[in-house]
């Protein structure tokens, strides 16, 4: 999912601002798995790479709500990029899941 929101954004023929540089920021395996460790790391790593940047960052992943990672986000909003999470794909609150 990450991948085609990221062709959508940044793709060189058809993307919406077709002159960005996309960094990846792989968190999960290729089975869309991972750990809530592994996503506060993509975070931070993201924090220090867009210092003095203009920067957004797109989470195109979700699960059961944890206060370490909303905390991580909140911080790399803080920090001045632009951030986008998905609202929840499981037909459930996005109020009980992270990253929110």
């Amino acid at each position: 999912h990450g991948t085609h929101v990221a062709g959508t954004v940044g793709g060189k023929k058809n993307g919406v601002a077709n002159n960005v540089k996309l960094v990846a920021m792989k968190v999960l395996n290729y089975q869309g798995s991972g750990t809530y460790a592994g996503v506060i790391k993509g975070i931070e790593w993201t924090i220090k790479d867009a210092k003095d940047k203009k920067a957004i960052a797109n989470l195109s992943l979700g699960g059961s709500t944890s206060a370490a990672v909303n905390m991580a986000v909140r911080k790399l909003h803080e920090s001045g990029v632009a951030t986008f999470v998905a609202a929840e794909n499981s037909n459930e609150d996005a109020c009980s899941a992270s990253p929110a």
